[in-house]
């Protein structure tokens, strides 16, 4: 009877053992990737509107401009500010309106958190005013390019925004390699450790409507006139800009592809927490875009107690090495910086799947000293049931 029980002992013993072994593991991660905290704002860094004034300015100017400016950057990452030149002389801000070539007033400037700075031509005849603001406010907060972005990035992956140039071969080319990377990265979107469903989206804007975007390209550190080759940016998020400008023959499907692969990688898995947060762009964020992230994440990036984790993991700072908070990116340092981007994605992305093969193979979610326990555990547990058959079948012989 002894041995009968301890017989059925080791066959419930076995089959629990079997059970866990063929149970899929449970793996502790980062419970956001990054392209989730990218919609989490954590008011760290505002662009700025200052309206330099002085005694002589006209009263209504300044009545307007405090009745107006509320409602236009409701629910904005802008914030203004009256400064009065003959009596705020110690004003950190008196800096950027010295630095003018021509130091009239009025004048109104849009200040960057990097300290880059571009006049706001407004019209300061009262009869103007009004309507000159709100629109130098809609062309910075919501032009049709913006909402298309804006859009975008809340259904979408991410955006690769190109900006073209005036020849044909060269935004060809551009495009082909954008959306070879786009294609890499849709490939893989099943088996990211977090599924989305929607790929990179490729918005682009023509040469002759540059002009139309002016503080869009300001916000990216670019020059209008420096458009004489197609020049690509990838947005994600919360209008965030992650990595580098990609200039001509910069583009490539490879180096996009590196900045892309971040995107879907959790945010606390070693990574450098400079690459977790992209630059936010001057953006109006609604409750109702708002709604529709919420609804595609699952959960409310705005959420307190999400913050508050997301806030713990996070450390701000720069999103590509040598590129914002400084919008100075050398060609020789694409190179260098991209490799160092490609060779961090790769390796990270290699934990799930070969790159080469990714779109071909699901990547193994256990490893192989798993498997080995695995088999080592059954080889026991075999190893002392058949002992036991044995022992049992000599016994009755007996």
């Amino acid at each position: 009877m002894k041995l009968n029980k301890w017989f059925d002992i080791l066959k419930k013993i076995l089959f629990i053992y079997l059970l866990f072994c063929f149970e899929e593991p449970v793996v502790f991660a980062c419970r956001y990737n990054i392209r989730e905290t990218g919609f989490v704002d954590f008011g760290t860094h505002f662009y700025r509107i200052y309206f330099y004034i002085n005694q002589s300015t006209a009263e209504n100017l300044l009545v307007d401009f405090k009745e107006i400016m509320p409602a236009l950057l409701d629910e904005t990452n802008i914030d203004a500010e009256i400064i009065n030149v003959e009596v705020d002389k110690n004003h950190e801000a008196l800096k950027y309106f010295k630095q003018l070539p021509t130091q009239s007033i009025p004048t109104m400037l849009f200040v960057s958190p990097d300290s880059q700075s571009i006049i706001l031509p407004v019209a300061f005849e009262k009869s103007k005013f009004e309507l000159s603001l709100k629109k130098q406010m809609w062309g910075i907060l919501s032009s049709v390019l913006v909402q298309q972005i804006k859009q975008k990035v809340v259904d979408n992956y991410a955006v690769v925004l190109l900006f073209e140039s005036n020849y044909e071969a060269e935004n060809g080319r551009a495009k082909s390699e954008i959306k070879k990377s786009i294609n890499e990265i849709q490939q893989k979107l099943p088996w990211m450790p977090k599924e989305m469903k929607m790929p990179p989206a490729l918005l682009s804007l023509a040469n002759s409507q540059i002009t139309d975007e002016p503080f869009l390209l300001w916000s990216l550190g670019i020059q209008k006139e420096e458009v004489k080759e197609p020049i690509a940016v990838i947005i994600y998020g919360r209008m965030r800009w992650l990595g580098p400008l990609f200039k001509g023959a910069q583009i490539t499907s490879q180096k996009v592809s590196a900045i892309l692969d971040f995107i879907s990688l959790d945010c606390e898995c070693g990574l450098d927490k400079r690459w977790l947060l992209g630059t936010m762009l001057p953006v109006k964020w609604d409750e109702k875009i708002q709604q529709q992230v919420v609804k595609n994440l699952g959960f409310d990036p705005e959420n307190p107690a999400v913050k508050m984790e997301m806030s713990r993991i996070l450390s701000t700072g720069s999103s590509f090495p040598g590129v914002p908070w400084s919008y100075e990116f050398e060609p020789s340092m694409a190179d260098s910086a991209t490799k160092d981007a490609l060779d961090s994605a790769r390796s990270w992305t290699d934990e799930t799947a070969s790159l080469n093969n990714f779109s071909k193979k699901k990547p193994e979610k256990v490893n192989l000293s798993f498997f080995i326990l695995t088999l080592i555990g059954i080889l026991i547990i075999f190893t002392t049931t058949g002992f036991v058959i044995w022992f049992k079948m000599q016994n009755k012989r007996l």
